[in-house]
């Protein structure tokens, strides 16, 4: 199959060109509001259309026409009997509080010069665009955009994985020699490490200063996926070592697809986990794809994707990342090894049946399992969405296993926290104006025993 392809390659060229044209008619007029070449999904019938309505009362859910939004303010019947969806009326409160957190999203944007507002919010596609770097190709480096039909075809990172190497940092970051997130440092070029262990703020601002970074450079919006996986490690209380004792950790990183597109950014992780000897594995049916159709001497072939090591003097950590390439999917019924934690980007794992038995595990065994995503009301989806899982759990299994599982039951809400460590710049509006960005939420599906009693202190002073 072919996935970076000409014809694919022109369309997305086109509209990164348009893009770029309504940001430079952006900077001569400032009150320009940008026009976009998607089109906006309705919130009740899901028909594409161009000029959106929004709801009155919440001024979140976009509408084609107001009989749509009439016709989704009640319950309603779904098509083909397929049983009840709820009325807008029934969450147009909670959105409209959900609504109350742009300021807080704005906040976090608005700490790095380059990111490009549009209307009341902070856009990833225009910021991208006005730096050239949003496209589609190699020439784009660890910033390409896979094709639409990655998604569909689960072939993300298909094409970087078949090269026999990765790119090296100049290659994959495309950016100015001093904007760049070194890994490979050398001081003679100006290649400086941290001047100390892990020891900034939650915030950009403060881990860039750590990390010895200009505010002009724009790495948060790929930094986003390694911090993201920082910030969840820390909320489930995974420790680090120390001069005196390192620490192995094993981490179970699950349903990966975009963030394939750029495995070596995942290095920083070795800064992050000082006197750690880090291995994780990934899993998803993108990474299936990519091991099933390798060649021989690619990088989907070898048995190590990827592995770094940090220098002594900032604790030397290591991370050895590989494939789980025997199923498209973690299943914890036929791969038996006991992770130190579950983390999946952008999951929603309310949303795709194979997160079921992945949840249903994570309690039975007390594994710590975080979870990020886009939005706010995908969480309050979560707990709703997570009991009514276990439920059926019970119903099949019966009394087999079930204290734990009551016991999750009735937890009621998880711990959610707002990730500051999130893409410092949303995505475009679609069927909602909701705050949305990448790894903007971290959502605790399963806390396990460590984090009771465990934060992530020790030589790391964080908070």
């Amino acid at each position: 199959m072919t996935v970076h392809g000409p014809r694919s390659e022109r369309l997305a060229a086109s509209a990164d060109h348009y893009l770029y044209n309504e940001w430079l008619n952006l900077q001569k007029d400032p009150s320009y509001k940008p026009k976009w070449p998607t089109s906006y999904t309705c919130f009740h019938c899901g028909r594409q259309f161009e000029k959106p309505l929004r709801c009155s009362a919440c001024k979140s859910a976009i509408y084609c026409s107001k009989q749509c939004a009439k016709e989704d303010w009640k319950p309603y019947a779904a098509a083909g009997g397929g049983g009840m969806y709820e009325g807008h009326k029934d969450n147009c409160a909670a959105m409209k509080e959900q609504m109350n957190r742009l300021d807080d999203f704005n906040r976090i944007s608005e700490q790095l010069p380059w990111v490009v507002k549009n209307g009341n919010y902070y856009d990833a596609a225009l910021t991208l665009a006005s730096l050239k770097l949003r496209g589609t190709g190699s020439s784009y480096g660890w910033w390409a955009i896979p094709p639409g039909s990655a998604f569909a075809a689960q072939t993300y990172g298909q094409a970087y994985l078949q090269r026999t190497n990765h790119w090296n940092e100049l290659e994959g970051w495309k950016l100015p020699e001093k904007e760049i997130p070194w890994l490979t440092f050398d001081e003679s070029k100006g290649r400086n490490p941290p001047k100390s262990l892990p020891d900034f703020e939650d915030s950009w601002t403060s881990y860039y200063q750590w990390r010895g970074l200009p505010l002009s450079s724009p790495a948060a919006l790929l930094l986003h996926w390694p911090l993201a996986v920082y910030r969840m490690l820390r909320e489930l209380g995974i420790t680090v070592g120390s001069a005196d004792k390192r620490r192995s950790l094993k981490i179970f990183l699950l349903g990966l697809e975009k963030e394939l597109e750029h495995i070596p950014i995942f290095g920083e992780l070795a800064l992050l986990f000082p006197y750690c000897d880090l291995q994780v594995v990934l899993f998803g049916a993108s990474v299936f794809n990519a091991s099933k159709n390798a060649r021989k001497g690619t990088l989907a072939a070898k048995g190590v994707l990827y592995e770094y090591e940090a220098p002594k003097t900032l604790g030397g950590g290591t991370i050895k990342i590989t494939m789980h390439t025997k199923s498209p999917y973690y299943d914890p019924a036929q791969y038996k090894e006991r992770p130190d934690a579950l983390i999946a980007l952008n999951a929603g794992v309310t949303t795709y049946p194979e997160w079921f038995p992945v949840i249903i595990h994570s309690i039975k065994e007390d594994v710590p399992f975080a979870v990020t995503d886009y939005v706010d009301a995908s969480l309050d989806e979560c707990d709703r969405g997570i009991p009514g899982i276990i439920s059926q759990e019970l119903m099949r299994s019966g009394s087999r296993g079930s204290m734990p599982l009551m016991t999750a039951m009735m937890q009621g809400k998880r711990k959610k926290v707002m990730n500051e460590f999130m893409c410092p710049a949303a995505k475009a509006p679609a069927a909602n104006y909701l705050p949305s960005g990448s790894n903007a939420w971290v959502y605790i599906v399963n806390a396990g025993a460590a984090s009771q009693d465990q934060n992530l202190n020790g030589v790391l002073e964080v908070d």
